[in-house]
């Protein structure tokens, strides 16, 4: 038999614990193979381990948070947002009670049957299964060529970047739908932070309008980059 050179154990452990992570995530594209360590196979490893390092990372950002759309069971966390006088504070300038946010909520699951890649989504902590607030990747109607994107987020997470993180991943799958040729979203003009995360991603202002007797201004992506 060939003589084979030492097999590099702390390299293989180092890729079995990477392997872990990856099928831990979901994200399955490692696989060990206790083979020959050769110096020229070594360095063409380590490179392939690098470029895998740097997804994980970026996989693990991806994965820090789920979209899970909003049932009919799940109207206690709705009003757990709606309530909250902080969250309303630059949507409506007020918490919506109990009666107003149920017929919302009636609307909100009529909407997220109308296609099952859009509507409003849970944001739920990949780790914790915590319920962070709601994302919304919103159409009309099944022709529409326009979707809306919005969050909430409660408070105890802010300051989190959980927004600016949502707000690409919303991004991301309006991409991945072909009926949508543009986005828009609508915020309080005072409310800088949401402007600046739709600004860094594309958005640009479209006009200012008044919503229900309260200020508004709309921002629009358009064209939408497939790439």
């Amino acid at each position: 038999m060939p003589n084979k050179k030492p097999f590099s154990f702390t390299f293989l452990f180092k890729l079995v614990a990477e392997k872990r992570f990856l099928f831990r995530s979901g994200f399955i594209e490692v696989q060990v193979f206790p083979i020959p360590v050769k110096q020229k196979t070594a360095q063409r490893w380590q490179l392939y381990s690098n470029k895998v390092s740097a997804k994980i990372k970026l996989k693990k950002m991806d994965l820090e948070f789920k979209l899970e759309k909003f049932s009919e069971n799940d109207f206690p966390k709705y009003f757990q947002l709606v309530n909250n006088e902080k969250v309303m504070e630059m949507i409506t300038e007020r918490p919506i009670e109990f009666d107003e946010a149920k017929n919302d909520f009636e609307k909100l699951i009529k909407n997220n049957e109308l296609d099952e890649n859009f509507g409003s989504f849970k944001i739920i902590n990949v780790e914790t299964e915590e319920f962070l607030g709601l994302a919304k990747l919103e159409i009309k109607n099944k022709n529409s060529k326009e979707a809306e994107i919005g969050y909430m987020i409660l408070p105890k997470h802010w300051g989190k970047g959980i927004a600016g993180k949502i707000g690409k991943q919303l991004i991301q799958k309006a991409k991945r739908q072909k009926s949508i040729e543009s986005l828009f979203a609508i915020i309080d003009p005072k409310n800088l932070a949401s402007r600046k995360i739709l600004t860094n991603n594309g958005f640009v202002s479209k006009e200012f309008k008044d919503f229900d007797g309260l200020p508004g201004e709309i921002l629009e992506l358009k064209p939408i980059d497939k790439n």
